[in-house]
Parts: structure tokens; sequence; C-alpha cells
């Protein structure tokens, strides 16, 4: 997993760091709404990876949940307790 920052005044990307990642060959990628965590699908692995991103974008595996063999896609819902 490579990570970038984008500069604000110039909408430009700059390389930060490779991550490894446990998930054979990812395949989707999906941000919490807050942007603190990083789900993780891999076509070759029965898990989706949990990532902690840090304020740097630093990422650290920090669980993982199971999710079927082959899962293509995820995405983050996000939901309301009224």
């Amino acid at each position: 997993m490579s990570a970038f920052a984008v500069d604000p005044s110039t909408d430009c990307l700059s390389f930060l760091a490779n991550y490894p990642v446990q998930e054979q060959q990812p395949r989707n990628i999906a941000f919490s709404p807050n942007g603190h965590w990083l789900l993780v699908t891999g076509e070759k692995s029965a898990t989706v990876g949990t990532y902690a991103v840090s304020n740097n974008g630093a990422l650290k595996r920090v669980g993982e949940a199971p999710s079927g063999k082959g899962a293509l896609w995820i995405e983050v819902l996000q939901t309301s307790v009224d």
C-alpha cells in the first residue's frame, strides 16, 4: 500500500511511504468517515484488514475480520443512532 500527501495549495501529490499489507492481492480499500481507519480486502484472502491511520498518514495493522474468500469490494457506511 502506498501513501501520499496532498498539498492543499497546489493539489499535488507527494509520496510518503510504502506499507506492507497482509491481504493477498489487495483489491480495494475504504477509509472510515473520520479518516482514522483504513479497511483492506484481498482477492486471495478471507479477511478484511483494519489499519489505524496516524496524523502523518502512517498505517498500523490493528485487526482483521472474516470476509469470505475472494472479497473484491469494501465500503464503509456511516450510520447514525437517533
